[in-house]
């Protein structure tokens, strides 16, 4: 009895357990179907979600799509036209660097024809200075010998000036003489005739009586006075051959003074004429001397002008050289850049054919994974709204563009004056240049 209590009591709790459990269950039941009917309104929603997301996107990616052709044929014409104005560059540095190969080929031959030019007026200006100094020694020589032959005709004139003084003074003492010869030669003369006065009555008688010393006397005074008519007339005989030989002195003089006078009047003429040959000599020499600076002035202004065109020309030939790189630069990036984008644009449309073909309209309740290169876009958003990344493709190539168009060469470095082409004594060989090939796309 007490085992059927309980397994009655047993089968009560088992039942109301089960009861339990079946409530449970149809709560569950019910709970999962309104999670169900939840699930299916969610998925619904979701579906038409998606699909006006995937409509709105598809709008949008064909709106890019148009955006992007234009933009690709806009980016064709402006590649279209950046390689013919690539050509245009290329010709135009072409042209340059001709032209300046040909400056520096000038610029050489003017240096060298200045620098021939320089060395024919110094073998000038030597061969010019030795017949100089040639005249020079010669004027010199003349100099010294006219200077010698003027001091020996001063000698000559102070020895003639000499022994003419020493005859004036002869000359003098011999009429002086004669004065006094003639005034001694006249007296006894008075005397003779004045005789019978001087004949006075003698004191002493006996003296005047004694007649034969008288007569004594007279004779001894009349001998004397021969005597001394004889010397004067020998005195006068000797004046007048010393009159001859003074007069013979006189024109040899006269005629010394003439040649001294002639002389003299000629080495004046021929100093004179040396002095302006000198003076003339100098003149010439100081403007030849003119001349040479005037010329070397002209040399360093045309060097200066020709290292300014050297250093003109290397800086012209870094510009080129600048430019070129940066054309390769920017040919190599636009290539690779546009390479990109095309790949990227590709690579866009299979994913999104593919996203197309794998979502057509099935309506399954499966969420579509994401679509790559998309951005979420918001409800209020209208169609004509750009993508960040297209924004950003735009602005690059824009950008691109207006570097391409508005590229400014660089400045060159300041080089080091050692460093420099002109800055060497001789001139260097040439730069190798090579030439610019353009890379295959």
């Amino acid at each position: 009895m007490a085992n059927v209590n309980d397994e009655r009591l047993r089968i009560a709790l088992d039942r109301a357990e089960a009861e339990r459990l079946l409530a449970e269950a149809r709560t569950a039941h019910r709970n999962a179907e309104r999670e169900r009917s939840r699930a299916r309104k969610i998925a619904g929603r979701l579906s038409r979600r998606v699909e006006r997301t995937l409509d709105s996107a598809r709008a949008q990616l064909d709106a890019d799509r148009m955006v992007l052709e234009a933009r690709v044929a806009r980016f064709n014409e402006t590649q279209s036209t950046f390689n013919s104005t690539m050509a245009a560059d290329r010709a135009r540095l072409r042209e340059a660097w001709t032209d300046l190969a040909a400056r520096q080929k000038r610029s050489v031959e003017e240096w060298d024809e200045a620098s021939r030019f320089q060395a024919d007026q110094a073998t000038a200006l030597d061969a010019r200075a030795a017949a100089l100094d040639a005249r020079e020694r010669g004027a010199s020589e003349e100099k010294d010998r006219l200077q010698h032959d003027v001091t020996l005709l001063r000698e000559e004139t102070a020895t003639l000036e000499s022994r003419v003084r020493n005859m004036r003074q002869v000359i003098e003492e011999l009429e002086q003489q004669r004065e006094q010869l003639r005034a001694e030669a006249l007296v006894p003369v008075a005397v003779d005739e004045v005789t019978p006065v001087d004949t006075q009555v003698a004191l002493d008688r006996a003296t005047d009586r004694d007649l034969a010393q008288w007569v004594t006397e007279l004779a001894k005074k009349e001998e004397r006075l021969n005597v001394e008519r004889a010397t004067v007339t020998t005195l006068f005989a000797d004046l007048a051959r010393d009159k001859a030989g003074i007069g013979d002195q006189r024109r040899l003089l006269s005629e010394q003074f003439a040649q001294l006078t002639a002389a003299r009047a000629g080495w004046q003429a021929a100093e004179r004429a040396t002095v302006a040959e000198i003076e003339q000599l100098a003149q010439s020499l100081r403007q030849r001397e003119s001349e040479l600076d005037s010329r070397d002035q002209r040399i360093s202004a045309a060097d200066v002008r020709r290292r300014e065109d050297a250093y003109d020309l290397w800086q012209f030939r870094l510009r080129l050289e600048a430019w070129q790189s940066k054309l390769v630069a920017f040919e190599m990036r636009w290539n690779t850049e546009r390479e990109q984008l095309e790949a990227d644009f590709a690579r866009r449309e299979e994913v999104l054919l593919a996203r197309e073909s794998g979502t057509g309209g099935n309506g399954s309740d499966a969420l579509p994974p994401v679509i790559p290169f998309a951005i979420p876009v918001a409800d209020d958003a209208g169609p004509g709204a750009a993508s960040a990344e297209l924004s950003a493709l735009r602005n690059e190539v824009e950008r691109m563009a207006g570097l391409l168009l508005e590229a400014e060469l660089p400045e060159p470095p300041e080089p080091h004056e050692g460093d420099l082409p002109w800055a060497a004594d001789q001139a260097t060989e040439e730069a190798e240049v090579f030439p610019y090939t353009r890379r295959a796309a």
